[in-house]
């Protein structure tokens, strides 16, 4: 990180309990910024809920909003499409308004799902239109674009995230020292990144994105590698494991209505894009 650049001195954090948003308050924490975790619970579109978001930002007055706060998963959003759209979509446009009404910086997560399964070995640039498959990627391309209507605001782009404590790969290592053996697809794909990485490199750019007039406005924050869960998971664990991790297609976990992301990933300028070696040592000592 780039110690030259001026810290901002108020940040709030909305969805701070998530993977990245909890890895990202505690290094902005350490660096000394004052950071706010509002704890609300928005299910629904409503007036009280938007005054609610409102408040918490007016009354704070922050140089920086991070909206971590999503719903995420295809089939958790498919079961729950008004949730979905409302903390996906309406809550990204809700802190974006009041943001451009106090002069906040507001910094969005989005996710590599807002477009189609492409062919294999193509990654996504951000001159490609998403083409989002599912309701997950749907509800949030649309708070994408809702984010967007704002200049003074940067959307970043994230792939598969990993984690020790939470998502789908720390749970399969633990299930690995306790089960000894687990099964792995070997044909979903992506260009994956540590949530500790991510969060490094999203408080480089809160820095670097004090003069929003000079900065872009959607970027990929992505890895260095294509590479499958399986060959991930062997990337991350000794060799003495890997005779337990068993290799299926993605299909062996069973069908879904919507149409599964097998070859995600996503392509950026070098300085966007984190070495896999990185996020592994981030992975266990983060």
């Amino acid at each position: 990180m780039n110690s030259k650049l001026a810290l901002p001195e108020r940040v709030i954090v909305f969805g701070a309990t998530g993977l990245v948003g909890n890895k990202l308050s505690h290094q902005m924490e350490r660096l000394g910024i004052l950071v706010k975790r509002p704890r609300l619970r928005i299910q629904t579109q409503s007036l009280k809920n938007e005054r609610k978001i409102k408040k918490v930002i007016s009354d704070f007055l922050p140089d920086a909003v991070v909206n971590c706060a999503a719903i995420i998963g295809t089939q958790k959003c498919l079961e729950n499409i008004k949730l979905a759209e409302t903390v996906n979509h309406w809550l990204p446009e809700m802190i974006g308004s009041e943001c451009d009404s106090v002069g906040s910086f507001m910094l969005h997560l989005s996710t590599e799902a807002v477009f189609r399964s492409a062919k294999l070995g193509e990654l996504m640039s951000i001159e490609d239109l998403p083409e989002p498959e599912t309701i997950y990627g749907l509800t949030k391309f649309t708070g994408e674009k809702s984010v967007l209507q704002w200049s003074n605001n940067l959307v970043v782009r994230l792939p598969r995230v990993f984690d020790w404590e939470k998502q789908l790969i720390g749970t399969l290592c633990r299930r690995l020292l306790e089960k000894g053996e687990i099964k792995v697809a070997q044909d979903v794909m992506s260009t994956p990144i540590s949530a500790n990485s991510a969060a490094t490199h999203l408080v480089d750019l809160l820095l670097r994105h004090k003069k929003p007039e000079l900065a872009p406005q959607l970027i990929h924050l992505t890895g260095d590698t294509y590479i499958s869960l399986y060959d991930l998971m062997l990337f991350l664990t000794p060799p003495t494991f890997h005779s337990n991790i068993k290799p299926v297609q993605h299909d062996y976990f069973g069908s879904s209505k919507e149409p599964p992301l097998l070859n995600a990933g996503l392509l950026s300028q070098p300085k966007y894009t984190i070495p896999l070696t990185s996020s592994k040592e981030t992975f266990f000592n983060g």
